[in-house]
């Protein structure tokens, strides 16, 4: 359970209705025993996503929302791209009329950083994270214990025209403390996107073709099959009245052309 591209973004098909991707995604420690010095103090905390890419024309703005996991994913598991996972609510952060821009750099306080999506998050949540007892902050499965990850979505209330890849195994990819404490300004911590990640897609079929294919399906077969990816619909071809084939024949070649 670690994909290298989580899918953001929703899409409308006449034939397949709407589709919603996000992702689930832990973000752990890059060291063990990680102390942020002496009476730390948020500054601010941002979610970065780099690109790897976009599928679709994608210049119809979208509502993007991050929301903090509270459910154990396990890197022993295998999971479906249409399981769900646990959330607390409200969202840690929001943007909205989000359109990609996979082409600008972006200029932060850490640097000249390659195109990526930017996402301011709450100041709570960072600061609960600075202000760990040193228990939660020993190892990754202790840390887990404090935070067990991200569900990045888009909106199901606004549909675009497109999904963005992004590039979860980044070094640009993750959560950023910016904060300052008793001795020092200007400190900066990322915890990197690690660990488990995993799609997630909704679909929602109804009123389309592919609706009335599943749902009300012609007992003499259809004339179109329906495949989708992402969690979505899959197809049979049967072949019937084969027995009724003489036997004393040979077949030279049998062909399905898509």
């Amino acid at each position: 359970n670690s994909i290298a591209n989580g899918v953001l973004g929703t899409i409308s098909d006449p034939n397949f209705g709407s589709s919603y991707a996000g992702f689930y995604a832990q973000c752990q420690l890059t060291t063990d025993n990680v102390y942020f010095g002496e009476s730390p103090v948020l500054d601010s905390v941002v979610l970065t996503l780099a690109y790897n890419g976009i599928y679709g024309k994608f210049d119809q703005p979208v509502t993007v929302s991050v929301f903090e996991l509270n459910q154990d994913v396990n890197d022993s598991t295998t999971y479906k791209t249409n399981q769900a996972f646990a959330v607390k609510v409200p969202a840690i952060g929001q943007i909205s009329n989000f359109i990609p821009d996979i082409t600008d750099s972006v200029i932060a306080l850490n640097g000249v950083l390659p195109p990526h999506i930017r996402i301011q998050l709450s100041p709570a949540f960072g600061t609960k994270i600075l202000t760990a007892d040193t228990s939660n902050l020993l190892d990754n499965s202790s840390f887990l214990n404090l935070f067990k990850g991200i569900y990045v979505t888009t909106s199901s209330s606004l549909t675009g025209n497109g999904m963005a890849y992004i590039n979860l195994a980044s070094s640009f990819s993750g959560v950023t403390l910016f904060y300052h404490n008793t001795t020092s300004d200007s400190l900066y911590y990322t915890l990197p996107i690690s660990g488990v990640t995993i799609n997630h897609f909704d679909n929602s079929y109804m009123g389309t073709p592919v609706y009335t294919s599943v749902n009300a399906h012609n007992p003499s077969g259809e004339q179109k099959m329906y495949v989708q990816g992402g969690a979505g619909v899959n197809g049979k071809i049967i072949i019937s009245n084969l027995d009724s084939l003489p036997k004393n024949i040979a077949i030279n070649k049998a062909e399905f052309i898509f």
